[in-house]
């Protein structure tokens, strides 16, 4: 599931209440000292294992062919992958604790080698990318625009969801699924019951599972839509030498979110038996109200930004252009910084940083060669489309049951390194495992959008499984098609 949601183990701090805190509790021999944690026994478990877990792989040898400095990060980054998992910290703890672990064991030669990869230009990139479309849903300038478009094309139940499908996949490849998904639900459960559609279990479950399905499949199509695809392009630029500007990116990817847009919409239609029943779209309960002066700034700062990406994102780096378009909506009165600094998940980017700063300690040590060739011994490869397939399959697989991001972060280094030693173009590589992680259609838990709309109550995991199944099927075939045929002719 992917962390670019508010996170809650990214903890807060509570306001200051203006009291002393009470003293500790005494005793006939003096004050007791209480220890300065209050975990369940479950964490502790966590910890324990976490703590066993690292001092096993670190005090095992280096294997043949591998130096102590790659195998102390191999072990640091699979103890970090668990501690990411279990959750047993707040992930950004974990986070910088892979920055820390870099220093104290002696894997790079100077601390800056550990903290520089916290702030990369992909870094900056995400953060700007958190206060714009922190700035499109505080104006409600989204909403506005989807019940326009909802209005337009809701004039029976299988047109409004195709609408919904359409409105969700587009927006997604801008702002986060979730942030889509948290604006979609109220719309279409407020067109639920004003229709009366909400008695019929069937189309109910079709029109919110297209909110889910139709952000998913969208968050492949930009560099924006997703924080894995960051991760990619951090790890093609830092690791490999590799550039992929916004423009390269969406060009390659967009066309399958759009080709998939009709896919989702036939699936679900065809699985839920949709009718074509007649809605007076006129009494839609969906106000059409114009958008106001902030709404126009916004959407005006939005789109520059995206002009940017395309036109200069090469020349002044995706981040840069994201901060210029964050400080617009400060310097415009949009957003205020005190109430944008409790929205921002700010442990996001130490998150993102710290598999950057992992991955280029692989790299720098030998470890993910090493890796790669123990892999490439395995009869299983016979060349790069090999490798396009196993990265696709293997991305999709681990994303329904860990974070988009995690597993961005756990495969990108390992198919990265394959693919130099095969020969493979890596941006080809890199792009299809981050694709293979949007693909979270089989769980609840897979995509932060699936998790949103289940909270209705109106669909089961089963529902999800009778139309994620085949959508990820037709997905992969359709995602590996592109990289076959459509890429090789840009």
């Amino acid at each position: 599931m992917s962390q670019a949601a508010q996170d809650p183990a990214l903890g807060s701090t509570p306001a200051s209440t203006g009291t002393l805190p009470d003293p500790a509790p005494a005793t006939p021999h003096g004050p007791v000292l209480l220890p300065p944690w209050d975990l369940d026994g479950a964490t502790w478990r966590k910890l324990l294992v976490g703590v066993a877990l690292a001092a096993l792989l670190f005090l095992l040898p280096p294997p043949d062919g591998l130096g102590r400095a790659g195998k102390d990060t191999l072990a640091l980054f699979v103890v970090v992958i668990y501690f990411w998992a279990t959750e047993a910290l707040p992930l950004p703890v974990t986070a910088l604790g892979a920055g820390v672990g870099l220093v104290l064991l002696r894997i790079v030669e100077h601390p800056n080698d550990a903290w520089h990869p916290y702030a990369q230009d992909t870094i900056f990139f995400l953060l700007g990318s958190l206060i714009l479309a922190d700035g499109v849903t505080k104006t409600h300038a989204d909403r506005v625009l989807a019940a326009r478009f909802l209005r337009r094309v809701g004039g029976t139940t299988d047109r409004l969801l195709f609408g919904i499908v359409a409105v969700s996949a587009i927006a997604a490849m801008l702002i986060s699924n979730h942030a889509v998904a948290a604006v979609m639900l109220p719309l279409v459960m407020r067109i639920l019951r004003g229709t009366g559609l909400v008695e019929q279990r069937n189309v109910a479950a079709a029109l919110l599972l297209a909110i889910a399905l139709g952000a998913g499949i969208a968050g492949l199509g930009t560099p924006s839509g997703g924080s894995r695809n960051i991760i990619i392009l951090g790890y093609l630029d830092e690791l490999h030498g590799v550039e992929v500007s916004y423009l390269d990116w969406t060009v390659r990817a967009a066309p399958i979110t759009l080709a998939l847009i009709p896919v989702v919409y036939l699936l679900l239609k065809l699985v839920f038996r949709v009718p074509g029943q007649r809605i007076d779209a006129g009494h839609l309960p969906l106000e059409v109200e114009p958008l106001d002066r902030q709404q126009q700034r916004v959407l005006v700062i939005m789109g520059l930004t995206v002009v940017l990406w395309v036109w200069k994102g090469t020349s002044w780096g995706l981040g840069t252009i994201a901060v210029v378009g964050a400080v617009l909506l400060f310097v415009t009165g949009i957003l205020d910084w005190s109430d944008t600094r409790r929205r921002i998940a700010w442990g996001v980017p130490l998150i993102y940083g710290a598999a950057l700063s992992l991955g280029q300690s692989l790299q720098d040590t030998g470890a993910a060669d090493w890796l790669a060739g123990g892999l490439l011994g395995l009869p299983i490869w016979t060349g790069p489309a090999v490798l396009l397939v196993g990265a696709l399959v293997l991305s999709t697989i681990l994303t329904n049951v860990m974070s988009d991001g995690g597993t961005a972060a756990v495969l990108a280094p390992v198919t990265l390194a394959i693919g130099a030693l095969l020969g493979a173009d890596l941006v080809e590589v890199g792009m299809a495992t981050a694709i293979g992680t949007a693909f979270g259609f089989l769980l609840v838990v897979a995509n932060p959008a699936n998790v949103i709309t289940y909270q209705s109550g109106l669909w089961n995991p089963y529902d999800l499984l009778r139309v994620g199944v085949p959508l990820t099927v037709v997905a992969l075939v359709v995602t590996y098609l592109a990289t076959r045929f459509y890429w090789p002719m840009l």
